[in-house]
């Protein structure tokens, strides 16, 4: 994929949505043992995004966001593609 730059970006931007989520649900225990990790300043990959005009598509890394909520962080490092929902869906569901 072209255009793709690794930045911060506050997660005040960034699009939490069931559509584009490839697991059923969120573990809250994995999002407790992340948030751990993120107090402890333990590095995390990071998420991938879909950039849209003012819109930033989470496609992967939820668990990472909620986990970064939960720990007061007001950023996360991103992997920023250029794209629409529809491929943060199709990036999303896709086998890595």
């Amino acid at each position: 994929m072209a255009d793709v730059e690794i930045v911060s970006i506050p997660l005040a931007k960034l699009i939490l949505d069931d559509e584009v989520q490839q697991r059923t649900h969120i573990d809250p225990q994995e999002v407790e043992n992340y948030a751990a990790f993120m107090k402890e300043d333990i590095p995390f990959p990071p998420i991938v995004v879909f950039h849209h005009e003012d819109t930033y598509w989470i496609a992967d890394g939820f668990h990472r966001v909620h986990a970064a909520q939960k720990a007061g962080l007001t950023e996360l490092l991103a992997e920023v593609h250029t794209g629409t929902k529809r491929e943060a869906i199709l990036y999303g569901h896709s086998p890595k």
